[in-house]
């Protein structure tokens, strides 16, 4: 079921969006800037965040939830000088940490707000990393950094094998490069980490300004289990040269490729059910020991 979330007590939308939409136990806050109730913008930082944050709480209450339920979330920043400030008053707010977020440099953004903050909320979230939230089947990653697009990915990696899944759980993911990193340095080394028709979905955006030490930023919302009957779960004890029917055509992955997948914590090969069959033969075939996990799908 599908409500609109309408506070009487907030800034009028600018624009045709509705403040927030309630969905099952989940609730969607458009992003909010600094503005008063009567349109005005103070003219300090520290008041511009805690009214950007007073207003997705207006939202967030009106839907029946707290602060405490956002689960992710972008925040976004006229000028990154400002973020060591916001990191204070954010704290304030989320005194155990918060959702997981990324804060992104965006140089102008509507009615000329200098601070902005879309959220998704869930009652009764986890927390089972620092940075990551998990909430209807849903785990929620909030910026994954890393100076260079290969520290980025490496990092992502890590926190999924943190919280006891692979990239191959990703469905989306949202990549943000900044500070001379293009997106072509980004995808030449992004698509050695997932399996040929595995990739998630995503979106890249090359955005002004990224918190310091940041050229790459990282977030993404992933499942916990696998769309049953879809996948089945082939492990791969040895690795040797093989073919993996991950997706027609067959795909050929090199020792050294096998290897860097192993080191990512990527232990099993995803492949559709139909040719879950082929697929072990075909690894039998070229010396991979392989076994299925009687029972168990993905």
């Amino acid at each position: 079921m599908k409500r609109a979330v309408v506070p009487s007590n907030g800034p009028k939308p600018v624009g045709p969006y509705t403040p927030g939409i309630a969905a099952g136990d989940f609730l969607y806050v458009s992003g909010q800037g600094a503005r008063l109730p009567n349109g005005d913008i103070p003219a300090d930082f520290d008041t511009q965040v805690r009214n950007t944050l007073a207003n997705v709480r207006s939202i967030v209450e009106a839907g029946g939830m707290s602060m405490a339920d956002i689960v992710y979330g972008q925040f976004y920043l006229a000028d990154m000088k400002n973020y060591p400030r916001l990191e204070r008053l954010w704290k304030e707010v989320f005194p155990q940490g918060g959702p997981a977020v990324a804060t992104l440099g965006v140089a102008r953004m509507p009615t000329e707000t200098p601070t902005e903050f879309n959220a998704v909320v869930a009652k009764g979230a986890k927390s089972p990393h620092a940075d990551v939230r998990e909430a209807g089947g849903r785990l929620y990653f909030g910026g994954v950094s890393g100076a260079t697009p290969a520290a980025a990915m490496e990092n992502l990696a890590k926190r999924a094998k943190a919280v006891g899944i692979d990239l191959g759980h990703f469905a989306f993911l949202n990549a943000y490069c900044s500070n001379g990193t293009t997106l072509a340095q980004l995808n030449e080394v992004y698509a050695p980490f997932f399996d040929a028709g595995n990739a998630p979905a995503r979106a890249s955006m090359l955005v002004d300004s990224l918190p310091p030490g940041t050229n790459v930023t990282l977030t993404g919302v992933a499942v916990r289990d696998l769309n049953p009957g879809l996948v089945e779960r082939i492990a791969v004890f040895q690795v040797g040269i093989f073919d993996a029917l991950a997706h027609p055509p067959l795909q050929q992955f090199t020792v050294e490729q096998v290897a860097d997948r192993l080191r990512r914590g990527q232990r099993e090969i995803l492949v559709p059910e139909a040719a879950r069959d082929v697929a072990i033969i075909r690894l039998r075939q070229q010396g991979a020991n392989v076994a299925r996990r009687v029972g168990e799908r993905a």
